[in-house]
């Protein structure tokens, strides 16, 4: 039998649409701890132990049933709500998930690497990022009417591509060392 796990000492909401790697950084932001103390309390890996190196969050593309199973425990987030933050309900649709790999075939469909977003939303959530920017065919945001972004305007560089570093506090960031405007945190005392 499996030991239960400690829960998390604030109960922080995901924004609807929201990416699961993007809320596990807002998350460990929230906590003001390292990314990757948040990674071990949820029993996530941060590093590939067969290189020894960050690794991109590949539970926001297809996280298992045991993940789910010990996020859902840690934190008071239903299995089904983080389902809905990864892109695995989009497998066969909008993405092609490569069984075994947790990884989007980047020739089959649309996928693409990093994530496209609108400024506007960043803004207004303090740099949460929505999953639908992932997907290759999004290219505008129906809220604000605008065209996605896919590289940031400071820096050049893609969000998305580069692993968190793991024993940093998160700052909402489209680039490392380049924060957005960060609105203030909502903290809810229940989850959705």
């Amino acid at each position: 039998m499996i030991p239960a796990r400690r829960t998390l000492p604030i109960r922080y909401a995901p924004y609807p649409g929201e990416a699961l790697d993007s809320w596990l950084e807002a998350f460990a932001a929230r906590l003001g701890c390292p990314f990757a103390d948040v990674l071990g309390a949820l029993g996530l890996p941060n590093r590939d132990p067969a290189v020894a190196a960050p690794v991109l969050p590949r539970w926001t593309t297809v996280a298992t049933p045991d993940e789910l199973a010990v996020i859902t425990e840690v934190t008071g987030v239903p299995a089904d709500v983080l389902t809905a933050m990864t892109l695995q309900p989009y497998d066969g649709h909008a993405v092609v998930i490569v069984p075994g790999q947790r990884r989007v075939h980047r020739q089959a469909l649309w996928g693409r690497a990093g994530s496209r977003f609108c400024p506007a939303c960043l803004e207004e959530t303090g740099g949460r990022w929505q999953l639908t920017g992932r997907l290759g065919w999004s290219f505008a945001c129906t809220r604000h009417h605008v065209l996605l972004a896919d590289r940031c305007p400071a820096c050049l560089h893609t969000p998305g591509c580069a692993p968190t570093p793991a024993g940093k506090c998160p700052a909402p960031a489209c680039a490392p060392a380049r924060p957005w405007p960060v609105a203030p945190a909502h903290d809810d005392a229940t989850t959705p």
